[in-house]
């Protein structure tokens, strides 16, 4: 079967933009070499939950991601960029 709308796709749409928005963050730094780490937003999964066998699509899936934000980021704007990417598939 292929179901559509699964949490798999939604889960596949937010690690595209959060790693998109993290590319960018290390293309910062790797161009301009009077950046430190504390200058670019750090953005990084280190956790992912869901299902309960191979031939079963789960109803949830959970992904953490340890985000560190710059120390000239508007922690607000970052929020709505967030909730922006998640609010494609809230109900």
């Amino acid at each position: 079967m292929l179901h559509k709308n699964t949490v798999g796709e939604k889960l596949n749409y937010i690690l595209n933009k959060l790693f998109e928005f993290r590319q960018h963050e290390v293309d910062r730094l790797d161009r301009d070499k009077s950046l430190l780490l504390g200058d670019v937003t750090t953005i990084n999964l280190t956790f992912v939950k869901g299902g309960v066998q191979s031939n079963v699509v789960p109803p949830v899936i959970e992904a953490v991601f340890d985000m560190r934000l710059a120390l000239n980021v508007d922690h607000d704007a970052f929020d709505r960029l967030v909730r922006k990417y998640i609010s494609k598939y809230m109900v």
